[in-house]
């Protein structure tokens, strides 16, 4: 048995064919010389299934892990938007595989990441070399202007603790309430008791001690 792909994105399974291979190619490109979205298609099938096959993952295979394809442009978006395609592909129902976990693990124990330089991906680290506002040499310029902005700015956006991690939000309903929940919700399963230290940093202007004080 053969997997078939069609432009709707379904999947026919049947026998291994010329006819059939003649029908498919013919639905996607005219007859004659190879289309170059076909050459490109062919480069990025195979280059794919040489990723996967370093990781052990077979297309259309009968293992849990295997990937099953339903929609071809899974290949060209793997491999010229890297991981991000792939992900996405997922999410619009492309292709699955029925133990998923182990589908990644298998992807990252292989640095599969490492196997593909998609072109956005290129384009996004030379820009951040060459634009990065956050860059080493402008480390002191960034402090200085955040430190010295004054506690007004926090004082309007953050709660009254000027915490400034996310807040828990759950039958929360404003953002002192959130913070004060996320709070209680790190000391409990820190499971801290009377008598023991508590070293505080990152919560605000010390904001995590005393709440934590006054509920022991």
């Amino acid at each position: 048995m053969t997997q078939i792909f069609t432009h709707s994105g379904h999947r026919e399974n049947g026998p291994q064919t010329e006819n059939n291979q003649s029908q498919l190619q013919d639905s996607q490109y005219p007859i004659g010389k190879p289309h170059s979205r076909e050459i490109i298609d062919n480069f990025c099938e195979n280059q794919l299934e040489r990723i996967f096959d370093s990781a052990d993952i077979k297309i259309g295979g009968n293992r849990p892990w295997d990937i099953h394809i339903y929609n071809p442009l899974v290949f060209r978006r793997a491999i010229t938007e890297g991981n991000l395609g792939l992900g996405e592909s997922y999410m619009d129902g492309f292709w699955e595989c029925d133990d998923l976990e182990e589908f990644m693990f298998r992807l990252i124990s292989s640095k599969a990441d490492e196997k593909i330089v998609a072109p956005v991906m290129f384009i996004g680290k030379w820009i951040g070399k060459t634009y990065n506002l956050q860059r080493p040499s402008r480390a002191y310029t960034v402090g200085e202007t955040h430190y010295n902005t004054g506690n007004d700015l926090f004082m309007a956006m953050l709660d009254q603790r000027m915490i400034y991690s996310c807040g828990y939000w759950k039958e929360a309903e404003t953002l002192d309430e959130a913070q004060e929940k996320k709070l209680c919700l790190i000391f409990n399963k820190l499971q801290l008791q009377p008598g023991m230290h508590l070293l505080d940093i990152g919560c605000g202007w010390g904001g995590g001690c005393p709440l934590r004080f006054r509920t022991l």
